[in-house]
C-alpha cells in the first residue's frame, strides 16, 4: 500500500511527511520505469526491491511539497529496469533514513521468448 504520511506504531500515529507516490500497489511493472516520491526531511531514501537495497536520487524540486515541508527541495526517484526481478510479484519498501515509511507489491510481467 501507499505512503500516506502516517504509520500508527502502538496506538500513537506518527506524521512521517514522506509519500511513495509511484510503485503503485498490485500494478503491473515492466521494462525501465521510475520509482519515486517525496520526503520533507530525509539524509537518506532506500528503496528496497525484495530486500535489494538501492539508493535513490533525492533533493528534486517538487513545488507541490512546498505548502507540507516548507520547502520543494523533496523529490526522490529510482530509475530501476523492473524485467531485472523476472516475472512475479515482488515486494518494494521505502526507507527514509533507516525507517519504512511505505510498502507495496507489484507484478512484473516480461515479454516471453518464443523457441
Amino acid at each position: 500500500m501507499r505512503s500516506l504520511g502516517i504509520s500508527k506504531i502502538c496506538g500513537v500515529l506518527l506524521l512521517l511527511r514522506a509519500w511513495l507516490a509511484s510503485a503503485q500497489p498490485a500494478a503491473a511493472q515492466s521494462g525501465i520505469g521510475v520509482i519515486s516520491g517525496w520526503a520533507c526531511e530525509a539524509e537518506e531514501i532506500v528503496i528496497e526491491l525484495n530486500g535489494m537495497p538501492l539508493q535513490a536520487g533525492y533533493g528534486t524540486i517538487r513545488e507541490d511539497t512546498r505548502s507540507v515541508c516548507g520547502d520543494a527541495n523533496n523529490g526522490f526517484s529510482l530509475l530501476w529496469n523492473w524485467n531485472n526481478l523476472g516475472p512475479g510479484e515482488h515486494t518494494v519498501r521505502a526507507l527514509l533514513d533507516g525507517v519504512e515509511f511505505a510498502h507495496t507489491t507489484v507484478r512484473v510481467t516480461t515479454l516471453r521468448e518464443e523457441p
